[in-house]
């Protein structure tokens, strides 16, 4: 144990059934590394195929990385896994990350990971200090909203444990509830937060008083200050900081805007920076009222930034208080907000529902109306009841006209994802997004967006600018000896180089995962770089450091992504998932802006074979070879394949 670096060595296993606890040792995941990975194994290993989000033999699994708690900055996040209630048709596997500072706390209390399995009768909370582990009954904190859980555990223990909870939403076992952390860190895809409900977990309370050994410290150390300095630059410096500070995507942090313009003026709002635990870059904003309008919020970013049309319209603010307003409301409900913002605003915004369908007196975007919505959705009110189950439900099973299935699919692009949540990346970022949405099967549906972003980053690199283009070229050269691949993307060509960027975006978002890390933060591309390019391998260079594993090339990078993705791809085929399930709705190939961008059924067909063949999946069948899986380390998953689910593989 004494050689096993960035690890504690165990992982907590909660049997909220029998009230009994036990540990699994780490170093049976190890080859997984940690984050999506290692949630994968537990996923394989300890449920089966047939289980629904909400049923008690669902495993719901926090797990950390190497990384985790260590200096390393950019690599702090907690991925959760199990099979996801918002999946639809089908309920099935899926994994999503938080930020914040549960997952060091964990780390330090001794675990490297949490494993929830059966369900309570009654509600509990789970306290966890150091190797102190304890059920405790919850009467009193459910049915509260997550601000007010989280204040009343402060209260009995201190601020300095930290929590994950969920509100009245993940009670009800609404399909978008999210699991938050940290006031307004989540995990918020996929509907875990009804996972925790249905196992009757109100919270998990954390505090650890331990620390994280690392294999070598002094140069983890000097990669963390290289990686920053690649990154940003501090207020005080003569070049400019990175443009990530401040917000994610922008909008809130612009000039001009109502709540933006408050905290400049230094009244009644005071804004700041906020992100997770050793982060240099600091992406979302901070927002805390002076007046009593509202209590605050943690960390803001990303798509929490952007205010809905018709509030702007009706409140006449640009994101101001009821853009704000809304935000806290789902925070403390334990709604999710991409949820909201993707999936539920526009039934109302394209006339699929109205305000009196609800019983709600109030016109769409007021703060009236906003508040209402997520209350009757979270608590399964009236036609909330049916809004709580998804969108896609909604759409295809409770109204079922040819217009709504139309419009659900034309959101969703593909047959195998459940949802549009991301899945503009489909379109935006042309051919690699085509094939990329197809095979990932909404399991992890954001990948192309978050590798597009980070090797081209229009925040760093004018798009469309002599320099944007050279850095798109710079990089094909460096990693497929080729710039003709990014040239055809961006021109819409599904070409033979299209399937092998797919598989290195694959494989960089499997990695980001893995070793809990944010996406933004990877220092590939760099404002203070020659060319812009950063440094490639400097992401496992940082998590060598940490584990001492050997991970020195792209191929051993490679080598661990792999097994990953291959293990999902069997959890997904051991739930029925087929070849049928990578491709897309017939409608989208006739969709003009899907056409006029070169969209063909002959060239995604040839793309995504050409995937398969580089992954080592079978083209006939979409199952993996099993000579794959005996590679990557994976003959015990073979086996179980063929014998215990009666899976013919491939050679």
């Amino acid at each position: 144990m004494a050689d096993l670096y960035g690890y504690t060595g165990k992982i907590l296993v909660v049997d909220l059934t029998s009230g009994e606890t036990s540990t699994l040792d780490t170093t049976n995941y190890t080859d997984f590394i940690g984050g999506r990975g290692m949630g994968a194994k537990l996923h394989w290993d300890l449920v089966g195929p047939d289980v629904k989000g909400t049923d008690p033999e669902n495993v719901l699994a926090f797990t950390t990385s190497p990384t985790t708690g260590t200096p390393c900055p950019g690599g702090q996040k907690t991925c959760v896994t199990g099979v996801a209630p918002h999946m639809y048709p089908v309920e099935t596997y899926l994994k999503s990350v938080f930020g914040g500072m549960w997952g060091p706390e964990l780390k330090y209390a001794g675990w490297d990971g949490v494993v929830l399995k059966g369900a309570s009768a009654t509600p509990v909370y789970i306290l966890i200090q150091d190797d102190r582990v304890e059920i405790r009954d919850a009467d009193d904190l459910w049915g509260l909203d997550t601000q007010s859980t989280e204040r009343m555990l402060w209260d009995r223990f201190d601020d300095k444990h930290r929590i994950v909870t969920i509100g009245p939403a993940g009670e009800n076992l609404v399909s978008d509830a999210v699991i938050l952390s940290d006031d307004s860190n989540t995990a918020g895809k996929g509907g875990f937060g009804a996972v925790m409900g249905s196992k009757k977990v109100k919270a998990i309370v954390v505090r650890g008083t331990g620390e994280v050994t690392m294999a070598r410290p002094e140069e983890l150390l000097e990669l963390a200050y290289e990686s920053q300095r690649l990154i940003t630059r501090k207020e005080t410096e003569a070049q400019p900081s990175h443009p990530y500070r401040g917000s994610l995507f922008g909008p809130l942090s612009t000039e001009g805007n109502d709540i933006w313009k408050e905290g400049q003026e230094g009244k009644n709002v005071r804004t700041g920076l906020a992100g997770c635990m050793m982060c240099p870059i600091a992406c979302g904003m901070s927002i805390k009222f002076k007046d009593g309008y509202s209590e605050s919020t943690g960390h803001i970013m990303c798509v929490e930034c952007n205010a809905e049309p018709e509030e702007m319209v009706v409140e006449n603010e640009n994101w101001g208080r009821a853009a704000f307003s809304r935000l806290k409301e789902m925070d403390k409900m334990g709604y999710s907000v991409w949820s909201m913002h993707l999936d539920i605003w526009p039934l109302f915004t394209y006339g699929v529902l109205k305000p009196e369908d609800l019983e709600i007196d109030a016109p769409v975007g007021s703060k009236k109306f906003s508040k209402e919505l997520v209350r009757k959705i979270s608590m399964r009110e009236g036609l909330g009841d049916e809004l709580a189950k998804g969108r896609a439900h909604f759409l295809n099973e409770f109204i079922g006209t040819d217009q709504t299935k139309l419009m659900y699919q034309m959101q969703a692009v593909t047959s195998g994802q459940s949802r549009l949540t991301y899945n503009y990346g489909a379109n935006f970022y042309g051919p690699i997004g085509w094939v990329g949405c197809c095979v990932s099967r909404g399991r992890d549906n954001d990948q192309t967006w978050a590798f597009s972003n980070t090797i081209t980053d229009p925040r760093v690199v004018a798009p469309g600018s002599k320099a944007y283009m050279q850095l798109q070229q710079d990089i094909g050269n460096m990693l497929w000896d080729t710039d003709q691949g990014a040239i055809d993307n961006a021109n819409r060509v599904v070409s033979d180089k299209i399937a092998p960027m797919a598989y290195t975006a694959h494989n960089f978002k499997c990695w980001v995962d893995t070793v809990g890390s944010c996406s933004q933060f990877m220092p590939h591309i760099s404002m203070y770089s020659d060319n812009y390019m950063g440094k490639w391998d400097i992401r496992r260079q940082l998590v060598s450091a940490v584990s001492g594993l050997d991970i020195d090339s792209d191929e051993k990078e490679n080598e661990y992504c792999d097994r990953i993705w291959m293990l999902e791809r069997c959890i997904g085929a051991r739930q029925g998932q087929t070849k049928e399930d990578d491709w897309m709705y017939d409608c989208i190939f006739e969709d003009p802006s899907y056409k006029d961008w070169g969209l063909t059924r002959e060239g995604l067909r040839s793309a995504i074979d050409q995937y398969y063949e580089i992954r080592g999946i079978d083209v006939e069948t979409g199952l993996p070879r099993r000579s794959t899986l005996e590679r990557l380390g994976l003959k015990d998953v073979a086996d179980r394949m063929e014998g215990e689910y009666g899976i013919a593989l491939p050679a």
